[in-house]
């Protein structure tokens, strides 16, 4: 399709005005015309370990062609976010040019309801915990993938994710999760930036993207979980 009766300008402002009815605020905003990244956060919060606390929210992605509403954590400590796109709770909704504004408003809703359920923030917790004591050794094959996101230097993101990893010390997948997330957080691209904290909230799950095959884009796909041993 090539246009759709909705603005992002439109979208953006539903999702502000759903987010703010539930308690929740806008941390982030990126609208090009084309394209609308925004996060938000509600005051619900969970420790994943002593002095380390998660805020739940909800992240939004439009474009021409579909509007993803998906749960989000925020890591306090550094600032870091997971968008957790592999969720039950997730919202993928394909553009149509005949959508309205009450058929686009309610569906915004129903799928930020869900998100910001106590459960999908709970879940979220539980997997982002998982992965605190699991050492790197498979997960280690996904940082050839980064390095072939449009736009960026070959191997660059990698290399910052490598070494944010060893920063800190014995390499575990909350350590690889949290190292992805901050490269996310200083990425300037927006659409790299989602992609990026796409892939943390999918590790935090055990789900990992497939390898390129020749497109640009194609490791935004998941694959099911796998067992990091």
């Amino acid at each position: 399709m090539s246009s759709s009766c909705l603005t992002t300008s439109e979208i953006s402002d539903l999702f502000v005005e759903e987010i703010e009815s539930q308690s929740g605020r806008i941390t982030d905003t990126f609208d090009d015309g084309l394209r609308l990244f925004q996060r938000s956060v509600f005051p619900r919060f969970e420790d994943v370990q002593p002095q380390d606390r998660l805020q739940g929210g909800v992240a939004l992605k439009a474009t021409l062609d579909e509007i993803c509403v998906f749960p989000y954590v925020l890591r306090k400590v550094c600032s870091n976010g997971a968008v957790m796109a592999h969720s039950l709770y997730s919202y993928r909704l394909e553009r149509s040019i005949d959508e309205t504004l009450e058929e686009l408003s309610s569906t915004i809703s129903e799928a930020i309801t869900a998100c910001s359920q106590e459960k999908s923030f709970t879940n979220s917790v539980k997997e982002i915990r998982s992965t605190l004591h699991v050492e790197i050794n498979l997960a280690l094959t996904l940082l050839p993938m980064i390095s072939s996101f449009p736009g960026s230097p070959s191997g660059d993101i990698a290399r910052l994710i490598l070494e944010r990893v060893f920063a800190e010390g014995l390499p575990s997948m909350f350590g690889l999760m949290n190292a992805i997330t901050s490269v996310a957080r200083d990425t300037e691209d927006p659409e790299d930036r989602w992609r990026l904290e796409e892939l943390g909230g999918g590790i935090a799950a055990g789900i990992f993207p497939k390898p390129p095959v020749n497109a640009p884009g194609v490791a935004n796909s998941f694959s099911r979980p796998v067992t990091v041993k």
